[in-house]
C-alpha cells in the first residue's frame, strides 16, 4: 500500500514540474512577444499643410449708413443718437424744526455750558453739553449771544430768544387793551400765588439734575430723598437746582 502512496506521490510531482516548466516557458515568449511590440519604431505622419486664410476687411460704419436711413420699417431711424440728460438730483429734504431753549447753566468746571433744550414744545428737557444732539440737531456752543446748532453739516446760528417756547398765550397788557379796543366780557380775577413748595420736583433735566421751582422755599443745602439743594450766582442771576448727593458737581 505504501509503495503505491509513494509512487502516486511521484506521479503527482511530476505533472507539477512539468506544469510549472510549461507555463514558465509561456510567460517568457509572452514577455518576449510583449517587448518587441513595445521597441518596435513608428514612423512619423507627415502633417497636411496649412493654408493661410485671407485676412477679413474691416468693418466700417460707413457701409451701414443706408441701413440706418433707410429704413422703410421706422421712419424715425436716424444716424444722430438721442442722448438723455441724467436725471435732475432730488431737493435736499427740509430742516426739522428746531429745538426748544429753555435755559442754561454754567459751573465753571470742566464740562462747560450746560443747555437745557428740547425736541419741541411740551417734550422732556434734557441737559445738553456741546458736541451732543438734541434731536436730529447738534449742539456746538452756546452763550449770551445765542447758540450754534448742526444739521447735515449745516450750522444754524439763532438768537436765544428765536428759541425760546412762545406756544403759551399771553394775556395782553393794559396798552395793547387801549390800542386793540380789547374788551373783557367777564372780569378777571388775578389768580392767587402758588402755594410754597419744599423739596424737589419730580421733572428730571438729565443726569439727576432737577431745577428748582419758582415757588421753592427749601434752604440752600437742604437733602430730600438723595437730592441737594444748591444756588449759585449764574450770568442772569441766581441758579438753583437740586444735584444727586452721590454724583454731584463740585
Amino acid at each position: 500500500m505504501n509503495r503505491k502512496l509513494i509512487a502516486l506521490n511521484l506521479v503527482l510531482l511530476a505533472v507539477i514540474v512539468y506544469a510549472g516548466m510549461q507555463f514558465r516557458n509561456y510567460y517568457s515568449q509572452t514577455k518576449a512577444k510583449e517587448a518587441g511590440v513595445l521597441n518596435q519604431p513608428v514612423k512619423p505622419v507627415p502633417a497636411p499643410p496649412v493654408t493661410k486664410p485671407s485676412p477679413a476687411p474691416p468693418v466700417l460704419a460707413s457701409n451701414y449708413e443706408k441701413v440706418a436711413q433707410k429704413l422703410l420699417l421706422d421712419r424715425s431711424r436716424n444716424p444722430e443718437v438721442p442722448v438723455e440728460p441724467p436725471p435732475k438730483p432730488p431737493p435736499p429734504p427740509p430742516m426739522p424744526p428746531l429745538p426748544i431753549y429753555h435755559g442754561m447753566m454754567n459751573f465753571a468746571d470742566d464740562e462747560g455750558v450746560i443747555a437745557i433744550m428740547s425736541v419741541a414744545a411740551g417734550k422732556p428737557h434734557k441737559a445738553i453739553h456741546p458736541g451732543e444732539t438734541i434731536g436730529e440737531f447738534k449742539l456746538l456752543a452756546v452763550d449770551r449771544d445765542g447758540i450754534d446748532l448742526e444739521w447735515r453739516d449745516q450750522k444754524v446760528h439763532k438768537k436765544l430768544e428765536e428759541l425760546l417756547d412762545r406756544t403759551h398765550s399771553a394775556v395782553p397788557s393794559q396798552t395793547e387793551k387801549y390800542e386793540t379796543g380789547y374788551q373783557s366780557p367777564v372780569p378777571v380775577r388775578p389768580e392767587p400765588p402758588p402755594p410754597a413748595q419744599y423739596g424737589p420736583p419730580a421733572e428730571d433735566q438729565g443726569g439727576g439734575i432737577r431745577r428748582c421751582a419758582t415757588n421753592d422755599t427749601t434752604p440752600a443745602g437742604t437733602v430730600v430723598n438723595g437730592l441737594r439743594k444748591v444756588t449759585r450766582p449764574g450770568p442772569f442771576g441766581q441758579i438753583c437746582y437740586w444735584e444727586p448727593i452721590g454724583g454731584g458737581r463740585q
